[in-house]
This record gives C-alpha cells, sequence and structure tokens, in this order.
C-alpha cells in the first residue's frame, strides 16, 4: 500500500468511527422511554399559556439509528476491540481523537503524555486498523 493510499483509507476508518460514535450516541436508551410512558398515566390538566411555555431551552434528538448503520457501527467496534487487545493505548489515542473529536492538545492533557506521542499513537493505531482489514481481505 502506498503512502497516498495509506492516508486515505487511515482518514476513511478516521470518518467511520466517528460516524459509529455518533451512532452509539442516538442508540435509544430504554429508561427514558419508560420514564415517558409512565408520566403518561397521569390525568390531563388545563393549563395556562405561560404555563406550557418552555421553561429551558428545549433540545432536539436526532432520530434513532437505522439497522444498515447499527451494522456499520458494530464493524468499526469490532476493529476497535482488536486494537485494544493489541495496544491500549493506540486506542485511547484513535477514540479520543476520531470519535470524541478531541485535538491532539486536549488528548494529551487528559492521557498525560506530549501532543507528538498522540500524533503517533493515533496513526499508529489506524495503520493497524488498516493492516487488520487488508489482513481480513486477503484471507
Amino acid at each position: 500500500m502506498t503512502g497516498n493510499d495509506l492516508k486515505a483509507a487511515m482518514a476513511e476508518i478516521g470518518a467511520r468511527i466517528e460516524e459509529a460514535a455518533d451512532v452509539l450516541k442516538r442508540l435509544p436508551d430504554r429508561e427514558r422511554a419508560y420514564l415517558h410512558d409512565r408520566g403518561q398515566q397521569w390525568p390531563l390538566m388545563l393549563r395556562r399559556v405561560w404555563e406550557d411555555a418552555p421553561k429551558e431551552k428545549v433540545t432536539l434528538r436526532r432520530p434513532p439509528p437505522t439497522a444498515k448503520q447499527i451494522d456499520r457501527m458494530n464493524e468499526v467496534l469490532d476493529w476497535l476491540l482488536a486494537l485494544a487487545k493489541q495496544q491500549r493505548d493506540y486506542f485511547r489515542a484513535v477514540w479520543l481523537c476520531c470519535a470524541e473529536r478531541k485535538k491532539p492538545a486536549e488528548v494529551a492533557r487528559i492521557i498525560g503524555i506530549h501532543r507528538a506521542t498522540v500524533y503517533v499513537w493515533r496513526d499508529n493505531g489506524l495503520r493497524r486498523i488498516v493492516e487488520h482489514m487488508s489482513h481480513r481481505r486477503a484471507a
């Protein structure tokens, strides 16, 4: 694999990890649904206009992920699990940089290392995932 192909594959893997993190955040929360259903058992009340006005800023939730998105997320989580078994430091750098969208300087402060080391760990982690995928395709 040439240098440009490797960089493109690493960028694609990074985008897939970011997508998987987004899907994880959008998965439905069973407890929230249960509490919402319980609240609907109360009788309806007549409210005044100012009581209906939202007191807090309303946050809109994105729709739950599709089955295809969940399948893609599971594939990415398998890659990350294989990386975590090989090298936990690389996994942490890849997850924080790609999934959490943190800058390497922030990751360096979180982990307690130099930011140049974060770049190396992230790139080595992505490279290992690319190699893992190429070995799976070859087999």
